[in-house]
């Protein structure tokens, strides 16, 4: 029994580091589908080796009544601080990454800028219709 409670605390902790990082890096769909799927995939891996160690991979009442205490435990006591710890270091990963692509970045702009040519005038700002008036009567 207590080896499913571990396995539950684990999935718990689990949860709060990926909502801590879907909550600093906000992202858009297909990389919210390859978070998802990478959560899921996580979350199946430690639930199966955890069970397979815990019960030989016996799913019982308990086994799972315990797991469900093991994330209520995590999430309630350990998930105000690893949420925001793990929201911290996503935004420390962007930013480090972000630097370290800075000079590939300038390369790209400069090759980018030398093969197009003379720059593009801005373009003309579109035309104003006149509005209608109605007509009282």
């Amino acid at each position: 029994m207590a080896a499913a409670l571990l396995v539950g605390m684990a999935l718990g902790l689990w949860l709060e580091l990926y909502r801590g990082h879907l909550r600093a890096a906000r992202p858009r769909r297909l990389g919210l589908l390859i978070r998802d799927v990478t959560f899921w995939l996580g979350a199946t891996a430690i639930a199966a080796f955890g069970l397979y160690l815990a019960n030989w991979l016996d799913l019982r009442l308990y086994a799972m009544c315990c797991m469900a205490l093991g994330i209520l435990l995590s999430t309630s006591l350990a998930g105000p601080t690893v949420r925001p710890v793990a929201g911290a270091a996503t935004r420390a990963a962007a930013a480090l990454a972000q630097a370290l692509l800075w000079p590939a970045r300038a390369l790209g702009r400069g090759r980018r800028g030398a093969r197009s040519g003379a720059p593009r005038p801005p373009a003309a700002p579109p035309a104003r219709r006149p509005g209608r008036r109605r007509e009282s009567g």
